[in-house]
């Protein structure tokens, strides 16, 4: 939704931070589009609530950097 809001397309690798902390490396689920092998995590195993926040970090090289806040499950 992030992508599509701002009219990106999928061409920079991006991370989800769940720590709330950007660079974490621990806590962190990276993606890069040009990898042929990609991990795949379903959202279910992250036992998220509604409530919880977590951050995304797209294009390593510009940083757009957001907050996202989980509404409903």
């Amino acid at each position: 939704m992030i992508l599509s809001a701002n009219k990106w397309q999928l061409e920079h690798s991006f991370s989800f931070f769940m720590s709330d902390t950007f660079w974490d490396d621990e806590n962190e689920y990276a993606g890069d589009p040009f990898s042929s092998g990609k991990t795949k995590i379903k959202l279910e195993k992250l036992n998220l609530k509604v409530g919880d926040t977590f951050l995304f970090l797209y294009d390593y090289g510009d940083e757009h950097r957001f907050k996202i806040k989980v509404l409903s499950i």
